[in-house]
């Protein structure tokens, strides 16, 4: 359900029908209605997962230190910092991959400067994605 959730920038409606699927997927996999009156929570506790937003963002943060790390020559990297030429349609337009990561960094309390060292970064997106299990 979540391949390639790294490069995604997701919006809270897309964060609700993803938190829908997965309690539709949780309760069949207690084997539970949804007359039954249990909660999500319970059920996650019940089969000790974290919730799928979470999840999300802990993969989208990886993977955003991967690409920190990588030299600026490289494919992925420059295409990161692709600049498109054109122009935006009326409104809003909608978030892009780097502010949602932006947002993810100052809600963790994490820094940009975390990612050059691989393991201190692995470690502390793991430690704050999972505060809140």
């Amino acid at each position: 359900m979540l391949h390639g959730s790294e490069t995604w920038a997701v919006t809270a409606e897309d964060m609700r029908k993803l938190a829908r699927n997965e309690a539709s997927m949780l309760r069949w996999m207690c084997n539970v209605s949804v007359h039954n009156r249990q909660s999500v929570s319970t059920l996650r506790e019940k089969l000790d997962l974290r919730s799928i937003s979470c999840g999300v963002q802990e993969r989208r943060l990886r993977w955003y230190g991967h690409v920190a790390r990588m030299d600026e020559d490289s494919c992925v990297k420059k295409c990161h910092t692709l600049a498109v030429e054109g122009t935006c349609g009326r409104g809003r337009p909608r978030k892009t991959w780097d502010e949602v990561v932006k947002h993810d960094l100052r809600t963790l309390g994490l820094t940009e400067e975390m990612t050059r060292d691989r393991v201190l970064w692995k470690c502390a997106v793991r430690e704050k994605t999972r505060q809140d299990k």
